[in-house]
Parts: C-alpha cells; structure tokens; sequence
C-alpha cells in the first residue's frame, strides 16, 4: 500500500465533504486539461460527467494498481482503470447537481503522489476526455489544445452566419423551402407520447409529446406542466442521444420558447429543434430538457421521427 506524506493526508482531510464544492460547474463539448501541481494548492480539481456518458481520465504517468478510490461507485454502470486510464459511465441513479470525489495514486512515487477530483453531475453535459498533467506539458499538448479552441471559433461563426442566413431569408415554410429545409411533400409529423417512457426522477409532468421532420430538421414539441406548489420551470438546454450507441446525438439549433412555464399553467409548451440530415438515424432517442440549475431534468426515452 502507497504511504501518503501527513501533507498530502492533511491536504485530502482539509478538502471537506462533497456539499462545499461551489454550484457553478463550467462544461465544454471539448478536451479538458488539468495540470497538478507538485504541492497541492487547495484549488478543486473538477471534471463534468452525466448519466450514460462516458468521460475518459488520461494521465502522463502510470496509476498505482489499487489506489483507486470512487465515492459512490455503485452510482456508475462502468468504472474502467487501465495503466494510465480512468473511464466513468455514470448510471441514471445520479442527479444532475450531485458531486462525487474520485482518487487516484501514481506508481512512480514523484510528487504529487496522489490526485483528487470532484466529479459533478450534470443533466446531459459531460468532458468526454480528461487530460490530466503531472509535468511540464509538451508543445503537442497546446497545439491540441489550440486546435480545438480553433474549431470551436469555427463551428461558433458557422453557427453566425447560418443565424444571419436566416434571418434575411424569407422565413415561415417559404423560408424553409428557399432554404432546402424543407422538401416538396413537406412537414411530417407523428404523435409519440404512448411509445416514450419518462423516468421516475422527472419532476415536471409531460402532457404531449408530437415530433416533426423537414428534409434537414427534426423537431420535438413537448407539452409540460409544473405542479402548483413548485417554482416557474425556465428551458435552459436540451439534447438529442441516440439510445444504443454511445457519443452519437443531434446537434440542437434552437430551444423554444425561453419564457418560464408558471406553476400550474395549461399547455406549457417546449419546442427542440436539431439538425438531421437524410441519412441520420430515426431513433430511438432519449431527449432531455433541463433547467439552469441542472436539477430539474425531463427525460424521455423511445422518441423516433419519422
């Protein structure tokens, strides 16, 4: 067994229980880079992970075989440690807004010996990979790390110019069809609200559930209603999983409308919208909606398009 140094065992006692771990979380789609430094500064280290999303740790140096140690780990379908690896599925039984602590030693003996993270819970965010430094970073390192904050500028002033595109067209279905949204049979829609399961932690009730397909686009239109003695419900994002293979969904273009849906209000609607090309899957897809606090999640399991 790794003897830790009483300062790293009085670093790891000083750190607190899990509930001191601030709220805001910051996620990203891309690599997340942590660099340790060799004399632990109190800052928290943290990593995004969510329910059926796979978020892979890769360290510089090699793990200590049986220094793992994973608060919860009955919470996560999947925890894979390989030489210098980490992989974490977490189950649907994690909440998004939860935090669980993950440790791990190093073989080599160098400082720092052992490395904490808190993992927080998000509705349908999570890193996917985790790059974890214990040196000096290599140059290849910041070209990656440029490279992707290059393609995320990209994919942003695509993102612009398709907005700006739209918002000089013509809009309505002429707009759809100018755009080659939409083909000349039109819009087609199909109610689906007896073949999707909701699952036990959804909070809001689903009254409707009616998807849409044009030739690029597919949309979701759920109806909701917020109980009477539970605060205005607010859409903050939503997403589209395809149901059996990891890391493939619909990238989503719009969430609508941004208003609250008051407690007890009849008909509160929610429109997604996503990009699906001819050849996308039709499904099934599990759709989740969520609320800026990421604890108030609806989640729908069994949508298909037609």
């Amino acid at each position: 067994m790794l003897a830790l140094p009483p300062a790293v065992l009085l670093a790891l006692v000083l750190s607190g229980p899990v509930a001191a771990v601030p709220e805001a979380v910051t996620c990203r789609e891309g690599v997340r880079h942590i660099e340790l430094p060799a004399v632990p500064a109190g800052e928290l280290l943290m990593a995004c992970i969510s329910p059926g999303r796979p978020t892979l740790f890769s360290f510089d140096a090699e793990l200590l075989a049986g220094s793992l140690s994973l608060e919860g780990s009955d919470d996560f379908s999947l925890v894979e440690v390989g030489p210098s690896t980490l992989k974490l599925i977490p189950s649907e039984k994690l909440n998004a807004g939860a935090r669980r602590q993950v440790r791990v030693g190093f073989k080599d003996g160098a400082a720092p010996r052992s490395a904490v993270f808190v993992l927080a819970v998000q509705a349908a965010q999570a890193d996917p990979l985790v790059n974890v430094y214990r040196q000096a970073r290599t140059v290849e390192s910041y070209q990656q790390e440029l490279a992707e904050q290059e393609a995320e500028a990209r994919q942003c002033r695509e993102e612009n110019a398709r907005l700006r595109g739209e918002k000089h067209g013509p809009g309505g279905l002429v707009g759809l069809r100018a755009a080659g949204l939409m083909e000349a049979s039109g819009v087609t829609s199909r109610d689906i609200f007896s073949s999707v399961s909701l699952t036990p932690t959804d909070v809001l009730r689903v009254e409707e559930i009616v998807v849409y397909r044009s030739a690029q686009r597919v949309a979701v239109e759920v109806r909701l209603r917020v109980p009477e003695d539970a605060p205005a419900w607010v859409p903050e994002g939503a997403s589209l999983l395809l149901q059996g293979k990891k890391g493939v969904e619909l990238k989503v273009l719009k969430l609508w409308p941004p208003e609250p849906i008051a407690p007890g209000q009849k008909g509160g609607r929610v429109f997604v919208e996503a990009e699906a090309p001819a050849d996308a899957v039709s499904g099934p897809y599990t759709l989740k909606l969520w609320d800026a606090s990421g604890a108030r999640v609806v989640t729908l399991r069994g949508a298909t398009f037609p």
